[in-house]
């Protein structure tokens, strides 16, 4: 499985290159991290109707925290 970045990982990402920007680049910036993560919840609440009606399940996901683990290679507590 393909490794994504959260919307938070890459404005921080984005944020950390070194460039100057403008008040309106700046914005467009917030923007676009506001807009993935949007598709992001979208995406997950569509893989969790899908699976929900998948018995036995294909992916190993029988917990948010491990699909979240997977899909964006992060370790849960």
């Amino acid at each position: 499985m393909e490794n994504k970045q959260t919307a938070v990982q890459w404005l921080i990402y984005t944020l950390q290159k070194p460039m100057l920007i403008s008040e309106s680049d700046f914005e467009n910036i917030i923007n676009q991290a506001i807009e993935l993560e949007k598709h992001q919840i979208i995406d997950a609440f569509e893989t969790a109707f899908i699976e929900a009606y998948k018995l036995p399940l294909d992916r190993d996901f029988n917990t948010a925290g491990h699909y979240y683990s997977e899909t964006y290679n992060k370790t849960t507590e």
